[in-house]
């Protein structure tokens, strides 16, 4: 009988117990009063009582970063900037510049994230910002320090066993001589930009540092992928083969297309003439479109053509403008300036004959 009372108790006095409470809480419930909404304890209480998922989308909420502002060499400032309730970030400065409409800041030069008052891209502290621009009017803008585009041809090697060429002198280039210029530029902190980049330059979209400069080499000869596209990787120099494309398989473009080294197009097979014009005047207007149409196709781009010879005119463009591509060089000199004709531009020949000296001269800074 002992066990059997002892078991009732033990049973009966938690059903007590529990009813207490019950009863107790009912009344606490009644008697204290409900904090209005928005109330900051409230609001506390609600974010600590949310389920995981929502509260590490609050942990993630932009915070403030230290970022570079970047809208041209002369206009680079650092500045912490803070989220606002509007999901994007305050305290963003204004960029002006004459015949532009600042269109904002991104996180890229081409391409990447809009930061704006509504927009928190995923920045972090010391990342920059570049400016984006409209341009007013098609205008050649001279203003800017230009983009110098560099034209070099074939390569030889006397260490390698290679004879010294005795004819067209200015278009053949010493190995040795290439990788000066190129290990001149990269120490002396000039920038390569990407395609990419230079069409939106063009375009008068950004702003590339003073000293940018592109690197193409004409034709695709053996020297080409022989010496120059290995100093290319060698120093990281970013450079372009214009390649003259029934010449190359889809297997060679993927071998030599890097980082560094970009194969774009010099005609499929259009890399002759007559009469001083160029095949690319010369065949009718749907066969030149097809041959530009074979190149891209197998460079797997239509980002820049090099005319060959350097021949083009109005009707050229046209061509191009029907086959996709986006900018088309010639070889007179001078630089690129923003409002040119993106399928009319200008490139430097470098001869073998002019010096080291005189090469830094002419880029030193």
């Amino acid at each position: 009988m002992r066990k059997y009372r002892a078991r009732k108790r033990i049973f009966v006095i938690p059903a007590v117990f529990i009813a207490a409470l019950f009863i107790a809480g009912e009344i606490y419930s009644v008697l204290t009063p409900v904090p209005p909404a928005g109330d900051v304890a409230s609001h506390t209480f609600a974010t600590e009582a949310l389920p995981d998922k929502e509260t590490e989308e609050i942990n993630e909420a932009p915070k403030s970063v230290e970022v570079t502002f970047y809208a041209g060499d002369a206009s680079v400032t650092t500045l912490q900037i803070w989220p606002n309730a509007e999901g994007g970030y305050r305290d963003l400065p204004e960029a002006e510049k004459d015949g532009y409409e600042f269109e904002g800041w991104y996180t890229e030069r081409t391409g990447g994230d809009l930061v704006s008052k509504t927009h928190a891209a995923d920045i972090d502290d010391g990342d920059t910002l570049y400016a984006r621009w409209y341009k007013r009017s098609f205008d050649v803008d001279q203003s800017v320090k230009g983009l110098p585009v560099l034209m070099y041809h074939w390569f030889y090697d006397t260490t390698a066993g290679d004879k010294r060429p005795t004819r067209l002198l200015n278009n053949w280039m010493e190995a040795s001589q290439f990788e000066d210029e190129m290990v001149f530029l990269k120490e002396d902190g000039w920038y390569f930009p990407t395609w990419d980049e230079v069409y939106a330059y063009v375009l008068g979209e950004i702003d590339l540092p003073d000293k940018s400069i592109v690197v193409t080499i004409d034709d695709g000869a053996k020297s080409f992928y022989k010496y120059a596209a290995p100093i290319l990787e060698k120093n990281e120099v970013r450079g372009t083969g214009f390649i003259i494309a029934s010449e190359i398989t889809e297997e060679k473009v993927w071998e030599y297309s890097s980082e560094y080294v970009s194969l774009q197009s010099h005609t499929w097979d259009m890399h002759d003439g007559n009469g001083g014009k160029g095949l690319i005047q010369l065949l009718p207007f749907d066969e030149a479109v097809a041959d530009l149409t074979s190149a891209s196709a197998i460079l797997g781009t239509s980002d820049a053509l090099a005319y060959p010879f350097g021949y083009y005119d109005d009707e050229t463009a046209d061509v191009c403008e029907a086959a996709g591509v986006r900018m088309a060089f010639g070889v007179s000199g001078g630089k690129v300036y923003p409002g040119m004709d993106p399928l009319c531009l200008p490139r430097v020949r470098i001869s073998s004959t002019q010096s080291l000296e005189t090469f830094k001269q002419v880029y030193g800074w």
